[in-house]
């Protein structure tokens, strides 16, 4: 993959509309792709102990948060 790759799986089909009139949409995909990054590596360094389904839960409650920060 080259950065330009990487960087349009994270923005392809991204309704830009949905965000805040007052965010930075660049920053706020950053902080959003730096989230999904940083929490999939904590999981791949515990996957002893990894239960998909506290995993889809905790992922949720995330997103959830992110989305309240970030959307209209």
């Amino acid at each position: 993959f080259s950065m330009e790759d990487y960087l349009d799986i994270y923005i392809k089909n991204i309704d830009f509309s949905l965000f805040k009139d007052d965010i930075d949409i660049e920053k706020a995909i950053d902080i959003i792709r730096w989230t999904i990054d940083k929490y999939t590596e904590e999981i791949r360094n515990n996957s002893e102990s990894f239960v998909l389904e506290e995993f889809e839960e905790d992922f949720c409650g995330y997103l959830d948060i992110l989305r309240k920060s970030f959307y209209k």
